[in-house]
């Protein structure tokens, strides 16, 4: 895919994801008015048995294997090569022995044969899954990607936080039916923003991302504070827009400023060192709410999101990010000083990100 559209895919992907989530939680919220919240836990097990037959009729290749589409062109390939060779300077013609047969004339391996993956122990592949994750520590080290993977954890944190009081936040505006109320409005917010995405393409990521979280954590103060379901939803549905137009933005970067043999492993690091502060948000959120009530928990939070906007401002890498939609400088001009890292000499986009 061309990289000036991955802001839009992006954009078309995260939305969908959304609208199933907007949808579902929605009507999570309904079952929980109807039929309890116990009684969810068993609909919700019936979709992960769902889910589960569904992955046995996927099928894929293991590393180093080609389909027979991608073999059959390879051999087209090879022939036309070869007829070539042939033509211009008398060499052997197709089928006959080249340099790299076999000592009986038959051809050599080259990339038809089993992958080195295939061939790993289980002890080996363990070694290679490590040096690998290595390999994508070492590419972001030194880039602004370090501080964006930084913000991203502190704000899953903190929204990792607030939605594990929001069950008690929602019984005090009116119980199960104002949760759901509350969960399809987050839902919706996130849903529009990452289909706006793209609207902001051409906008710098750093300008967008300082004026945005600021004025999440106006709305989710004011989501707080004010009377009723309905102005509650509706406030909650506005903070929730810019996380999802972030979500994107951020993903939109790295895609396009990560060197593509390492874009698995970073996209992983990136995954990884966000999701992990889920559990360790909730835990914290659910004491603290315990301790201080459910809407302190929501203020604090709400005071925080301004501050990641000042973030960005301060920090010099991150107060320079491109727009998501607009390919970054060449990597000569980017070079990271004092490191030769695994991935330096092809990061350079990374390093102006």
């Amino acid at each position: 895919m061309e990289k000036a559209q991955l802001t839009k895919a992006n954009s078309l992907f995260s939305t969908s994801v959304r609208a199933i989530d907007t949808v579902s939680k929605g009507i999570g919220g309904a079952l929980i008015a109807l039929v309890s919240a116990t009684s969810l836990f068993v609909v919700d097990s019936v979709t992960f048995a769902v889910a589960a037959v569904l992955f046995l009729g996927v099928s894929v290749p293991k590393s180093g294997e080609t389909s027979e589409s991608d073999e059959t062109e390879r051999e087209r390939s090879d022939g036309r090569e070869r007829d070539v060779e042939a033509a211009s300077d008398g060499g052997t013609k197709t089928g006959d022995e080249r340099d790299d047969d076999g000592p009986d004339g038959s051809p050599q391996e080259s990339d038809g044969g089993p992958s080195e993956s295939s061939r790993e122990t289980d002890g080996g592949a363990v070694e290679s899954y490590l040096s690998e994750l290595r390999d994508g520590i070492d590419y972001v080290r030194g880039s602004a990607l370090v501080p964006i993977i930084f913000s991203a954890m502190v704000i899953n944190f903190g929204f990792m936080a607030a939605d594990a009081v929001l069950p008690a936040f929602a019984e005090s505006l009116g119980g199960p039916d104002a949760y759901g109320v509350l969960l399809a409005a987050i839902g919706a917010g996130t849903f529009v923003g990452s289909a706006g995405a793209f609207l902001v393409e051409e906008r710098s990521v750093s300008r967008v991302t300082i004026v945005g979280y600021p004025i999440a954590g106006v709305t989710l103060a004011g989501a707080v504070t004010v009377p009723g379901t309905w102005p509650t939803a509706a406030l909650l549905f506005a903070t929730a827009v810019f996380p999802g137009t972030f979500n994107v933005m951020v993903f939109t970067l790295v895609q396009s400023a990560v060197d593509e043999s390492l874009l698995g492993r970073v996209s992983s690091l990136v995954k990884g060192a966000t999701s992990i502060m889920a559990p360790t948000g909730a835990l914290f959120g659910g004491t603290m709410g315990g301790y201080v009530g459910t809407e302190t928990v929501l203020y604090l939070f709400g005071a925080a999101l301004p501050l990641f906007g000042l973030y960005f401002l301060a920090h010099p890498a991150l107060r320079s990010l491109p727009p998501a939609g607009r390919p970054t400088r060449s990597p000569s001009a980017c070079e990271p000083s004092g490191r030769r890292s695994v991935g330096a000499r092809s990061r350079g986009r990374l390093a102006v990100l």
